[in-house]
C-alpha cells in the first residue's frame, strides 16, 4: 500500500542524486540532531522564500509553492534521515515532503501545463538504506494518497487549481526571479 503513494527517490550513491538534472538544490546534511537545526538548514536554502516562517507548517506551505519556481526540477537531497526524527515528528516531516510532491504533481496535471511557471517538479532524495524506515513512518503517520482523494472532490480540485493565484498576482515571484538573476518571463 505504501508503494502507491511514497514519492521519494532513493539512491545507492549520493552522486546519483546530484547527477540527475536539476536547478535548485537543498542539501540536508547528515547528523542533524534536532528540529531547530533542520529548520535552520532550510532557512539557509537560497530558493526558500523570504516569507518562510521557520517551522514545519511554514515549510509545508513553502514547499508547495515550488510550483512557481523557475526550474524544471528542484531537489531536496538528504544525506540520511535526520537523527532526531523519532515518532510523530519524523512522520510529520516525511509527510510534509511527500504531500508537497503530490500537490505539485496534481497541480501540474489539473492545470495541464508543461511550461513554466506551472512545470516545476520537486524531488526528494534519501539513501536507499533508509527506505524501509521511511515506508514504516509514512504508513504510520502519513496522510496517504492525496491525489485519489482530491480527484474525487470537486471543491478540493478547484482549491488546487486556484492555489497560488494570489502569489502570482502579488508579483512576489517576479521580484524573486529578478533578485536571483533569472528572466522575468521564462519561456
Amino acid at each position: 500500500m505504501t508503494q502507491n503513494f511514497l514519492h521519494f527517490k532513493f539512491y545507492k550513491d549520493i552522486k546519483e542524486a546530484y547527477e540527475t538534472p536539476g536547478f535548485l538544490y537543498a542539501d540536508i546534511p547528515d547528523n542533524i540532531s534536532n528540529e531547530a537545526e533542520l529548520i535552520e538548514t532550510y532557512a539557509r536554502v537560497p530558493w526558500m522564500p523570504e516569507y518562510f516562517g521557520k517551522n514545519l507548517n511554514a515549510l509545508d506551505e513553502c514547499l508547495r509553492d515550488v510550483v512557481f519556481y523557475p526550474a524544471s526540477v528542484n531537489k531536496i537531497i538528504h544525506h540520511d534521515i535526520p537523527t532526531f526524527a523519532q515518532g510523530d515528528w519524523a512522520g510529520y516531516y516525511l509527510d510534509v515532503l511527500n504531500r508537497a510532491i503530490q500537490y505539485l504533481e496534481l497541480h501540474r496535471e489539473l492545470k495541464n501545463k508543461t511550461k513554466p511557471p506551472y512545470a516545476s517538479e520537486l524531488r526528494v532524495y534519501f539513501p536507499i538504506d533508509s527506505k524501509s524506515e521511511i515506508e514504516r513512518l509514512i504508513q504510520k503517520f502519513g496522510t496517504g494518497d492525496i491525489k485519489a482523494r482530491v480527484l474525487q472532490n470537486e471543491e478540493a480540485k478547484q482549491g488546487i487549481l486556484h492555489w497560488g493565484e494570489d502569489v502570482i498576482k502579488s508579483g512576489y515571484w517576479q521580484q524573486w526571479r529578478k533578485k536571483v538573476g533569472l528572466p522575468e518571463n521564462p519561456e
